[in-house]
């Protein structure tokens, strides 16, 4: 079922309302954007193994609904205007910044979902891909609990999840490229965009936890 209607923000407001209370609707806001982070998870359905059977909706569906929400949000976000006070435009100024990151994180989960897609069922590149499609999923899971709840636990654990991981994916790369079975040229793009892909979320998760960070301090 398509959702591109603000849950929080249109439930209180109203679908054209101006905000009348900059601190309510900044709560409200921040709501929206983490039931949208709740939602990357699921743009993996229809590739996780467990989930391919009974996915309800297609990566790219969801995606182009989220977005329509988050155009909605920033639209709220903009009319807060002089209504604000200096510390509520500086709130929502990081909700703006937050819902940016959100778009383009749910960009790259969208195109790694539609390449690993493409890897097939069988061989070492699908096997590679059934993998980064699980570890990404428990990865946005985690990203999804720390934005809703963002104490220091579930801020660490996210934390531990997104360290660098070039080094680890080059490593994979090179151990593919180089061994026994000689790569078709499907394969070997889905290898590379896959694990760039992989690498780019993981940068942009880590930027979503040192944002959660800074708000904690």
């Amino acid at each position: 079922m398509a959702w591109t209607t603000p849950r929080w923000l249109q439930s209180v407001l109203g679908a054209n309302a101006a905000p009348a209370d900059p601190a309510a609707a900044l709560d409200l806001a921040a709501r929206e954007l983490a039931s949208l982070a709740e939602r990357l998870p699921a743009y993996l359905d229809e590739v996780r193994e467990e989930t391919r059977a009974t996915a309800s909706a297609r990566a790219s569906a969801l995606h182009r609904d989220s977005v329509q929400i988050l155009q909605q949000v920033d639209r709220r976000l903009a009319a807060l205007g002089d209504a604000a006070s200096p510390a509520q435009r500086d709130r929502a100024a990081d909700l703006s910044a937050r819902s940016q990151l959100l778009r383009s994180l749910g960009d790259a989960v969208r195109e790694q979902t539609e390449v690993i897609g493409r890897a097939g069922r069988s061989g070492e590149v699908a096997a590679l891909s059934a993998s980064l499609a699980e570890a990404l999923h428990v990865i946005l899971l985690t990203a999804a609990d720390a934005i809703r709840e963002p104490d220091a636990m579930n801020v660490e654990m996210l934390g531990q999840l997104t360290g660098d991981r070039n080094a680890v994916m080059d490593r994979i790369r090179q151990g593919l490229v180089r061994g026994e079975r000689t790569l078709t040229v499907d394969e070997h793009h889905v290898l590379f965009t896959s694990t760039a892909l992989f690498e780019r979320i993981i940068r942009l998760l880590r930027r979503f936890q040192e944002g959660l960070g800074r708000e904690r301090r």
